[in-house]
């Protein structure tokens, strides 16, 4: 099995973008209203494709 993207690799991350992620997890953690709103078309697409790019803890 190949490492696509192996750790001497791995991206680097200014500041900004991690004061900005820092803050959308802040911000994340505190929505609690929610809308009855369909999504937009293709939202729900968009999201489970981002959804399988996340960790599976090595079962991938």
């Amino acid at each position: 099995m190949t490492n696509e993207y192996p750790v001497s690799n791995a991206p680097e991350f200014g500041r900004e973008f991690r004061t900005q992620l820092l803050n959308l997890f802040r911000w994340r953690r505190d929505v609690r209203q929610f809308t009855r709103k369909p999504p937009l078309e293709g939202t729900l697409d968009r999201l489970l494709g981002l959804a399988c790019l996340a960790a599976s803890v090595g079962l991938s």
